[in-house]
């Protein structure tokens, strides 16, 4: 009876929203099982991922920190963040002005005070903004622009390619923004990996916590996740690895715990 009571009330919101024209068109609110938070995003074209979500839930931090999120698209990763970390302050800075504007209505929605999004490139963010970041977090674009066929949709483009900047210049962004001992945290293809380790082992970061995702027990490995300090030798720390999906299809227990979908996280 509480779930059918949860439905409906969502649904009511939902709708009232519509009507209020908090929403745009072709937009819906996504409930992310956490805390009561919601999101706004597309019905159709860009919507966020799993691995989004994933990177929330591998960053394990002490209250009260300022993080800066690059490529923050529809905002999800910051907006988990404010619930399972607490933070004093989160920039959550998006290139595309409309996933901003999004992002932002969404910010909005939850009543949240303490995120600010910021229309900008992170190259600009970082050259004109006087914050002071204890960590950098980001899902960026996984693929070279050269890669594959490109989608017509410019959000799922810029999304998907690195069109506005490349996983270089991101590393080197975050290197400007870090004190000696902040933190990068990176969610990638896995296939990238070496490439990836290699530019932060260049820019002067050691690799703190890794983690393999796997779609399923049988499959190779498709991201990865990552932690890297600035500045700060240290051990690697090799996580469990994270198996979205049994044999069969159905969602593991570990994706169950994160999604909160049986259990309290």
């Amino acid at each position: 009876m509480f779930l059918a009571e949860c439905v409906l009330l969502f649904a009511q919101l939902a709708h009232l929203l519509v009507n209020s024209n908090f929403l745009k068109e072709d937009e819906e609110i996504c409930d992310l099982q956490c805390e009561g938070l919601v999101l706004i995003q597309k019905k159709s074209g860009y919507s966020f991922t799993t691995d989004a979500v994933l990177l929330a839930n591998f960053i394990k931090e002490k209250e009260g920190l300022t993080i800066v999120e690059f490529c923050a698209g529809s905002g999800v990763i910051s907006i988990l963040l404010t619930a399972k970390i607490h933070p004093q302050k989160i920039y959550a800075i998006e290139i595309q002005e409309n996933m901003a504007d999004m992002c932002a209505r969404s910010v909005k929605l939850n009543g949240l005070k303490n995120i600010e999004v910021v229309n900008s490139s992170f190259q600009n963010f970082t050259k004109n903004s006087g914050a002071m970041p204890n960590i950098i977090v980001a899902n960026p674009p996984y693929f070279k622009a050269k890669e594959g066929r490109l989608p017509k949709k410019e959000e799922v483009l810029k999304a998907r390619f690195e069109i506005d900047m490349d996983i270089s210049s991101l590393i080197i962004s975050a290197k400007k923004m870090l004190t000696s001992g902040g933190s990068l945290y990176l969610v990638h293809r896995t296939e990238r990996k070496t490439e990836i380790v290699k530019e932060l082992e260049k820019q002067g970061f050691y690799i703190k916590k890794l983690c393999y995702c796997f779609p399923k027990k049988s499959k190779p490995s498709h991201i990865f996740l990552v932690q890297a300090v600035l500045n700060e030798k240290c051990e690697t720390e090799i996580l469990e690895p994270i198996i979205l999906c049994n044999e069969d299809g159905t969602e593991t227990d570990m994706i169950k715990r994160i999604y909160n979908r049986n259990s309290a996280i």
